[in-house]
């Protein structure tokens, strides 16, 4: 909580707001032992008494951060988007109306 008012002060200096709308809070594990975020341990955070919402994981500049530490969301997500990109192309590189030279310069 400390870094968390740290932070807003500084921020408000400097002319800015934190959304708090679009802030979210989560609890990394950086090892086997330590548990995830669980509703019955929260982290209580808050900016000017309004508190900070906590989740499991989050997307952050495209990234999902998970609160495990383990980066199997994001795998899957990429291996998600890798797959529906490679069938948008499959369909262009079958297509025998379209001509190899136009397939060659959109590649």
């Amino acid at each position: 909580q400390e870094t968390t008012d740290l932070l807003s002060t500084i921020c408000t200096y400097g002319g800015l707001t934190i959304s708090i709308h679009k802030t979210k809070a989560t609890v990394v594990g950086k090892s086997a032992d330590q548990k995830p975020f669980m509703e019955s341990c929260p982290l209580n955070l808050n900016i000017g008494g309004n508190a900070i919402e906590q989740v499991c994981d989050f997307k952050y500049l495209g990234a999902i951060i998970s609160g495990d530490g383990s980066m199997n969301k994001e795998l899957s997500a990429r291996k998600q988007k890798a797959s529906e990109a490679f069938n948008v192309l499959n369909n262009i590189w079958r297509n025998r109306n379209i001509k190899k030279r136009c397939k060659d310069q959109n590649l």
